[in-house]
């Protein structure tokens, strides 16, 4: 694997070029009527610094307004031909994406300083220190409860057998069919450490997929798992309504290597379909299944609200609140709960309130 990402690194290099370290803001809405009249109002500025008549003026006037009116009806254009190829299969993340495009709004602007308890931080290093050293916090074993951690210990020294007497259809090796098909729903996020992109996978030849595959199986009947894939890049996201000088306003996104992340959702593919197929997961688990969503978990619930109504009976909601969710260990995020508040909701519902 690591003679395979060099040589693609290698090639990417070479005949790729690299696009600007800048961000470039993409508004769909801008076309040839929005670009040639803000070019129009430019020249008339020109003209108008040139000569500053008071008829260079009305016209320079003139065309602003023209401009403005001219974005405002391609704004709203862009926005009705989008609302209507929306339908229940678009992705929510894909509707945000395009409000925020079409709005003009621009990424979120780097981190300049840090209020800790030792002082501010202003320099990257520093601050990029703090910002490890609260997630490594977060994601500590320091967290559970000492009853825990002993249980955490004892469970941790057994050794677990991974062998097994029958031959299982997810134990077979990966084909070139999965691997295809794999790469199909991959979606053209962030390359990891690495920095081999999933278009530059999704654009191998054959042959080069062949070899791929035969180093996924390789890493699959062996059980060895390459070094570079337990690497990652943290990037500190702010969260909503938080004060952004303080570090544990933050929440870290992983990028990881997107060969990694291929092979994941093959093995994942392996284990949703037989977990699916043999009925194994309850029929009242929405999340992190295909078809489901917690919109499902709402309707149930209104269900047994409106029941509880109409036979006059009491309805019980348990709700758990869970917090800081963490990091890394091995070559992804992994979802580890430290601290969780339980707060128990007793709804008396009454005819009589109906």
């Amino acid at each position: 694997m690591e003679v395979f990402t060099k040589i693609l690194y290698d090639i990417a290099e070479e005949k790729i070029p690299k696009s600007s370290s800048k961000p470039r803001h993409f508004y769909p809405w801008f076309n040839d009527d929005c670009k040639n009249v803000i070019k129009e109002r430019k020249k008339a500025l020109k003209d108008f610094k040139k000569n500053p008549t008071q008829s260079n003026l009305l016209f320079y006037k003139r065309l602003c307004a023209e401009a403005r009116r001219t974005v405002r009806q391609a704004k709203k254009q862009s926005w009705r031909n989008y609302v209507s190829k929306l339908n229940a299969r678009t992705p929510i993340k894909q509707t945000w994406d395009m409000v925020r495009k079409i709005s003009g709004k621009i990424q979120t602007k780097p981190i300049k300083f840090l209020e800790t308890p030792e002082g501010v931080m202003s320099s990257k290093y520093d601050i990029s220190n703090t910002l490890g050293k609260t997630f490594e916090k977060n994601s500590s074993t320091e967290n559970y409860t000492p009853k825990f951690q002993k249980f955490k210990e004892k469970a941790e020294k057994k050794n677990i057998n991974f062998g097994h007497s029958t031959i299982e259809n997810y134990n077979a090796p990966i084909t070139y069919t999965e691997l295809q098909e794999a790469l199909s729903k991959a979606k053209n996020t962030a390359a990891g450490p690495d920095q081999i992109h999933y278009s530059i996978i999704k654009h191998l030849p054959e042959p080069a997929l062949c070899t791929l595959l035969h180093i996924f199986n390789n890493i699959w009947e062996k059980g060895e798992f390459p070094p570079s894939w337990r690497n990652a890049i943290v990037i500190p996201v702010p969260k909503p309504g938080k004060d952004g000088t303080l570090p544990g306003s933050y929440r870290p996104i992983a990028l990881t290597s997107c060969l990694c992340k291929t092979m994941e959702r093959i093995v994942n593919f392996r284990l949703t379909w037989y977990l699916e197929s043999n009925n194994i997961l309850t029929g009242l688990q929405a999340g992190f299944r295909k078809g489901r969503s917690t919109a499902d978990q709402l309707i149930r619930f209104e269900s047994r609200i409106r029941e509880a109504f109409i036979k006059q009976e009491h309805m019980v909601g348990i709700f758990l609140t869970m917090r800081k969710p963490m990091i890394l260990r091995g070559n992804m995020a992994f979802s580890r709960i430290y601290l969780m508040q339980a707060s128990v909701v007793f709804c008396q519902i009454l005819l009589s309130t109906f």
